[in-house]
């Protein structure tokens, strides 16, 4: 599936897998996604701020319910995505504790570009 925004594909998206506290989604971020505007136009890169709204874009579609993210609890950014790279996006979310942590990896070789949890609130 396509997610689209202001006349640009914001990412591409493929559901691996889901349960009913976990999903894995496999995504692409073509270069002319409006995510890389600014970032930087000699060597784009997928901005932090970019990489969290994916996340939470995500975890709304298949877990959480599209629950807005009320706290971070823990962020780790370990290595620079680039345009059209496939990422592997490994959601668990703990209701009980309204908890989503994620893993994104590399989906040959499973280097980790970014992991953390946030602690989720209401509907946004």
């Amino acid at each position: 599936m396509t997610r689209q925004g202001r006349g640009a594909a914001v990412f591409e998206e493929k559901l691996l897998q889901r349960s009913g506290s976990s999903a894995v989604v496999e995504f692409r971020v073509p270069p002319e996604s409006p995510y890389f505007d600014g970032h930087f136009p000699e060597c784009k890169i997928l901005s932090a701020a970019a990489q969290v709204a994916i996340i939470l874009r995500l975890a709304g579609c298949y877990l959480t319910g599209g629950r807005a993210a009320s706290g971070i609890k823990k962020l780790k950014f370990t290595k620079i995505i680039q345009p059209g790279v496939p990422i592997r996006l490994e959601l668990a979310w703990d209701q009980n504790a309204g908890t989503l942590s994620f893993k994104m990896l590399a989906t040959e070789g499973g280097c980790r570009y970014a992991s953390g949890s946030m602690t989720m609130g209401g509907r946004g």
